[in-house]
């Protein structure tokens, strides 16, 4: 089992994921000394249909086992943040959001394997957005705490959605789900699978 993956779901942003990996490639050495294993895992989704990456999260902690999960957005990159974990709790929040004030889970988000396992990982049916919502009301009701930690990213440009809020997602994120455990239950397929160094790559579909 690695110590900590950085967990980065994807699809078409080729000059992003070049940035990310060029970036990380150099910061991750100058937070070694505290960090003694870390490794990437950049999980593609192969079709067309809506991005979902909630499912393309649950994936990588499937297939890359780690003492550490650190949910990662590829337009973040990391100006001064040392992934460190926390003996006060097994989920910290490093990135902050102008959008959500309160309760955001997004971003760059760290877990525990224990407490990931124990969360049922995230909502495999939540395609195009309000994933993490879903899973902030889901850690709400099983008890377990998120530390915020917020840290600097440097945000790299994309195109967003104009509509940031969606009131049926929100509604139904704060369902109780019908299956808990979503990790027993993520169905998908690898495509293609490669290794670069710490840097492993998954093309997958479902």
């Amino acid at each position: 089992m690695n110590y900590q993956t950085i967990i980065v779901p994807y699809r078409n942003r080729p000059q992003h994921l070049t940035a990310f990996l060029a970036h990380m490639r150099a910061y991750i050495p100058s937070i070694s000394p505290t960090i003694p294993d870390i490794n990437i895992c950049i999980v593609e989704q192969s079709d067309v249909r809506l991005f979902n990456r909630a499912r393309l999260l649950n994936i990588g902690a499937l297939e890359c086992p780690s003492a550490y999960y650190i949910m990662h957005d590829i337009d973040m990159l990391p100006i001064d943040c040392h992934y460190t974990p926390s003996m006060h709790a097994e989920i910290i929040q490093f990135a902050a959001s102008k959008i959500q004030l309160k309760d955001y889970l997004g971003g760059v988000t760290m877990f525990s394997h224990p407490v990931f396992w124990k969360s049922g990982g995230y909502n495999n049916d939540y395609f195009h957005r309000a994933e993490d919502n879903e899973m902030m009301f889901n850690l709400k009701q099983l008890r377990i705490p998120v530390l915020n930690e917020f840290y600097q990213f440097k945000q790299l440009q994309h195109k967003r959605d104009p509509n940031e809020f969606n009131a049926a997602l929100w509604d139904k994120a704060q369902q109780k789900r019908s299956k808990q455990n979503q990790l027993l239950c993520c169905a998908y397929n690898i495509i293609h699978k490669s290794v670069d160094g710490n840097v492993m790559y998954l093309k997958v579909d479902f």
